[in-house]
C-alpha cells in the first residue's frame, strides 16, 4: 500500500503543471482589463479629424466677396505681400468707384513699388563681385519690371538694363547658383535664351535647377527659331 500511495502522489505530481495550465486557460483573465487595453482598431471608431482644403481662395475672389470697411482693411493687408503679385487687384480698385478704395490701393501699390526701388538701388551700389547681392539685385529688377509694375515701354527698357547687369556682374563676381539662375532668368525675359542656356553646363551636374533651366532654354530658344 505505501507502494502504491508513492505512485498515485508521484503521478500527482507530474499531472500538477498540466492541470495548472488547463485551469489557467479556462479560467478567464483580468490582465486586459486592469491595463485598459482594449481590442481593435480604435481610431474606426473615432470621430474623423477636419479636412482642410490645400487650395486657397484666390485673393482676387476675396476682393468680389467682401465689401465696405472689410475690403478697406484687406487693401490694407495687401501691404504684407509681394507688390508685383498683388498689382492687379490694387489696379483695378485704383480704377474702381469708392474714393476710399481708390487711396488705400495706390498708397499700398506706391509703398510696396517705393520699397522695391529703394532695395534695387542699394543693391546697385553694393560690390560688383558679391555673388549674393548681385542675385538679390538681378531678383529685385525683375520684380520691377513685372508687367502689373510696368508699362510696355518701360518693361523693355527694364530687361535691357537687366541683361547688361547680368553680363557685367558674370564677369565679377562667382558663379554661385544663385547669381547663375538669377542672370538666366534676366537672359530669357530680355529675350536672350541662347545667354541663358550658356550658363547650363555652370550648374551642378544632376541638379534640378539645372535640368529646369536647360528645358526652358531649349523652349525659349525653338521659339525664337520659329518667330524669325
Amino acid at each position: 500500500m505505501p507502494a502504491a500511495s508513492s505512485l498515485i502522489l508521484f503521478l500527482l505530481i507530474l499531472a500538477l503543471p498540466v492541470v495548472m495550465a488547463v485551469v489557467v486557460l479556462l479560467v478567464p483573465s483580468r490582465r486586459v482589463e486592469a491595463f485598459g487595453i482594449v481590442c481593435g482598431n480604435p481610431l474606426h471608431e473615432a470621430p474623423l479629424a477636419r479636412q482642410e482644403s490645400e487650395l486657397v481662395p484666390p485673393l482676387v475672389q476675396h476682393c468680389r466677396m467682401l465689401d465696405g470697411r472689410e475690403l478697406e482693411s484687406y487693401v490694407l493687408g495687401m501691404r504684407h505681400l509681394p507688390v508685383e503679385a498683388v498689382a492687379p487687384m490694387l489696379q483695378r480698385l485704383v480704377q474702381g468707384v469708392d474714393p476710399a478704395l481708390q487711396l488705400y490701393a495706390q498708397s499700398v501699390r506706391q509703398q510696396g513699388l517705393d520699397e522695391l526701388q529703394a532695395q534695387y538701388q542699394k543693391l546697385l551700389k553694393a560690390a560688383p563681385d558679391d555673388p549674393r547681392k548681385a542675385a538679390w539685385l538681378l531678383e529685385t529688377g525683375l520684380k520691377l519690371a513685372h508687367p502689373s509694375l510696368s508699362s510696355a515701354a518701360e518693361r523693355e527698357i527694364w530687361l535691357t538694363r537687366l541683361a547688361d547687369l547680368a553680363d557685367s556682374r558674370l564677369s565679377t563676381a562667382r558663379h554661385d547658383p544663385a547669381l547663375l539662375a538669377a542672370a538666366a532668368e534676366a537672359y530669357l525675359a530680355a529675350s536672350r535664351p541662347q545667354s541663358a542656356a550658356a550658363l547650363v553646363p555652370l550648374l551642378e551636374m544632376g541638379s534640378t535647377l539645372r535640368a529646369k533651366l536647360y528645358a526652358r532654354c531649349t523652349h525659349a530658344i525653338h521659339q525664337l527659331h520659329n518667330c524669325t
